[in-house]
């Protein structure tokens, strides 16, 4: 009589050692997926027209303001000190400059 074969044991410790999902089809989905995202995001960012003659302009200093030229707009209700700064940068310095 034949001797019937004995499978080799199996380690049921080593058998999960990876977790469930590691080999699941829809971990290679999702990395598609964001990997065309991501492709998209960023060709769509470098095939936009920059004016590189704007971003290599020096910036020349502004011409002293006369203070006798300029209101103050903080008296203005929602204009406070941070916006006339910025409007005094951009050369706005009188209540006509907003009113035009």
């Amino acid at each position: 009589m034949a001797q019937a074969e004995t499978s080799p044991a199996v380690d049921v410790e080593k058998s999960f050692s990876l977790p469930v999902g590691f080999a699941s089809p829809l971990w290679l989905a999702f990395a598609g997926a964001a990997a065309t995202g991501a492709a998209f995001f960023w060709m769509s960012r470098w095939t936009r027209p920059i004016n590189l003659e704007a971003k290599l302009a020096f910036k020349t200093p502004a011409a002293p303001v006369d203070l006798a030229a300029v209101d103050d707009l903080t008296r203005l209700i929602g204009i406070g000190p941070k916006l006339a700064a910025a409007l005094s940068q951009r050369d706005v310095t009188r209540f006509a400059q907003i009113a035009a």
